[in-house]
């Protein structure tokens, strides 16, 4: 059985990036009626569309799965990265980490917020956790699974696109448990 979450990259940003540095070098071509400097400005339009959407790629589109292989997961830690997976979406940058390689795995709550219902005293995990200041529970909660792996790098996986799916969050950390032998820990986010 697979479970997935969050979304992967699509052709949408190419398409924007594309009609915007189009619309762009269109605007200074009717205001300066020379091609030399509305290719140029499209150009850089273009870039710049592309640059803000690596920007955000990391935070929106996360996505990742767990199966009985291990977890594999969308690989988007460097700008370049980003760049490729924006101008080349079906060429995968897809990373596995079989579950012998986990040494450590956690949930990581971002500070002020609260678990999701069903995890914690009442869920699987027991650990008891405060919650510093409930006026941030309206705001999108940042709840992502951190591991920690045998070579020294860590890899922090989303949560929060599932936060309302209780069910597959615990069966994503029953999972785990079952096939590394290790608990989870309930940390609160590093600043």
């Amino acid at each position: 059985m697979s479970l997935n979450f969050g979304r992967k990259i699509n052709y949408m940003p190419l398409i924007i990036s594309l009609f915007g540095g189009i619309i762009i070098g269109f605007f200074f071509y009717l205001l300066s009626q020379k091609t030399l400097i509305a290719i140029l400005f499209g150009i850089v339009c273009l870039i710049v569309i592309v640059m803000l959407y690596t920007l955000k790629t990391k935070d929106n589109l996360d996505q990742w799965g767990i199966d009985d292989r291990g977890i594999y997961y969308q690989d988007y830690s460097t700008t370049g990265k980003r760049i490729r997976a924006i101008l080349l979406p079906n060429i995968s940058n897809e990373e596995t980490v079989k579950f012998s390689e986990i040494k450590n795995f956690s949930i990581v709550v971002g500070k002020g917020m609260d678990l999701p219902s069903g995890i914690g005293p009442d869920g699987p995990i027991d650990v008891t956790f405060y919650v510093i200041d409930s006026a941030y529970q309206t705001f999108n909660s940042p709840y992502y699974l951190a591991l920690k792996l045998d070579k020294g790098k860590d890899i922090d996986l989303d949560l929060s696109s599932n936060v309302k799916d209780v069910v597959a969050i615990n069966e994503v950390i029953r999972k785990i448990e079952e096939k590394t032998k290790l608990q989870v820990k309930l940390e609160k986010q590093r600043v």
